[in-house]
């Protein structure tokens, strides 16, 4: 593990080397700053999140150190820490998010509903995005609807034992069923005009 000494980074250069702290110790690449402080870095983190990395990867001489490519950059260690710092922070939170978004498959219309509030998941991680006004037509999906909580993005998803096939049979009953939405209310109205 490399370890850092005392000095600080605006102190004048000294004739050794100093390692910067973590989490620029896991390296294939060293940037040497004009203070001459290494950053252990990666440069396919540095090269996914900045396009000014990209271009220093692309451009700036560089030399070897064993299997570490070298790159000397005009930055002092001050302002690099902080850059590369802002940089981490971003490709952290992208991957982040990549962990914990959804990885299902949307079901096609009508099962995409823009205006849902609720989210059924089948068991194959297909997912049907519904308006609990369709879905409470439905005693079984009613009592399921009833003990789940709303997310915190405000409405509620549902995780369902069943196939999206068995899924999309079901919910094609209760979106074509004839007192349901706008062509239920027409076919009512029809209905009691019929009987005038």
């Amino acid at each position: 593990m490399h370890h850092t000494d005392d000095h600080q980074f605006g102190q004048p250069a000294s004739t050794h080397l100093r390692i910067a702290p973590p989490p620029f110790v896991d390296p294939d690449l060293l940037l040497v700053t004009s203070d001459d402080v290494e950053f252990h870095v990666s440069s396919r983190i540095l090269s996914q999140v900045s396009a000014h990395f990209r271009d220093v990867l692309d451009t700036a001489p560089r030399s070897r150190r064993g299997r570490l490519l070298v790159i000397e950059v005009s930055e002092d260690a001050d302002l690099l820490q902080s850059t590369l710092r802002a940089v981490y922070a971003s490709y952290l939170q992208d991957e982040e998010h990549q962990l914990i978004a959804p990885t299902f498959l949307m079901a096609d219309p009508p099962f995409n509903d823009k205006d849902a509030d609720i989210l059924l998941i089948s068991c194959d991680d297909v997912a049907f995005r519904m308006r609990s006004e369709v879905l409470s037509a439905c005693p079984y999906f009613r009592n399921i609807m009833d003990e789940t909580t709303i997310s915190e993005e405000g409405s509620k998803v549902i995780h369902l034992p069943d196939s999206h096939d068995t899924l999309r049979s079901l919910l094609s009953l209760l979106t074509t069923h004839p007192d349901h939405g706008e062509e239920g209310r027409s076919s009512r109205a029809s209905r009691r005009r019929s009987t005038l």
